[in-house]
């Protein structure tokens, strides 16, 4: 049974600034969107193949608005659109990119198993949704020191490459010991595309601790700061003795 996706990721900010799209007439950009929504509905494989009645149908529009908006798709370079006898064959790059790297994503996890556990898994590995991998993905985003998350967008891509090698309660769980070290708190906290795309969740967790510094208390302070509080210490200690050393002598 294939599974619902409720929700298109459409990131506005590429809407809005692609080049090859705003040079479309607004027509032309309504009849892409609604192909867009068409090829998520489809398996979000990225493609629609058709001839130019059934795509317009799929758009909500006549065959010769369909036709025109697809000429200027193709001039424009806004999709991938090719031909044959009657049929078009239209294609979102991104999109198809995304579905590509989703069966690769699959693939990996399968062989991943396969090594850990020596034997074959029960059935083909199920295909990770955008859901699935959102959810993942915003409770490491949550765990990841919070004055460096940014360019989520990279981040996200950076997240799913490193789901090929490792789970995500590893990644989560090295998030948050990432977050409450020396150097997940200190001035030059990596970005969580680096972060990731360095593996670092696979590092010694002792590196991640400033040499410089030592626990007390549940957080760390310089050695330079715990040797004055030493001091002030023995020195309270010391006036502490005396006057109780003077108050004796005066009985």
């Amino acid at each position: 049974m294939a599974t619902k996706h409720p929700y298109l990721p459409l990131y506005t900010g590429d809407w809005l600034k692609d080049a090859s799209l705003s040079r479309c007439r607004p027509a032309t950009r309504g009849v892409w969107i609604d192909l867009l929504c068409g090829m998520h509905e489809l398996d979000r494989c990225g493609q629609l193949e058709g001839t130019a009645e059934q795509l317009a149908r799929l758009a909500r529009c006549s065959a010769r608005e369909l036709a025109r908006a697809i000429d200027e798709i193709q001039a424009t370079g806004t999709a991938c659109v090719q031909r044959n006898g009657r049929l078009i064959l239209v294609s979102n790059r991104r999109m198809a990119a995304d579905y590509e790297r989703r069966k690769a994503l699959a693939g990996k996890q399968k062989q991943r198993r396969l090594s850990v556990r020596g034997s074959p898994c029960n059935g083909d590995v199920t295909e990770q949704s955008d859901n699935d991998i959102g959810i993942v993905f915003a409770s490491f985003w949550e765990e990841f020191p919070r004055g460096r998350r940014k360019s989520k967008g990279r981040a996200r891509e950076a997240f799913e490459k490193a789901l090929t090698k490792v789970d995500a309660a590893t990644l989560i769980e090295a998030a948050k010991a990432y977050a409450k070290s020396d150097a997940g708190r200190g001035k030059f906290v990596q970005m969580p595309s680096s972060w990731l795309n360095q593996e670092c969740w696979a590092d010694d967790r002792t590196a991640w601790t400033d040499p410089d510094k030592i626990a007390t208390d549940g957080h760390t302070i310089s050695k330079e700061e715990a040797a004055a509080n030493q001091a002030r210490y023995e020195a309270a200690r010391a006036a502490s003795i005396a006057a109780a050393e003077r108050r004796r002598k005066a009985k």
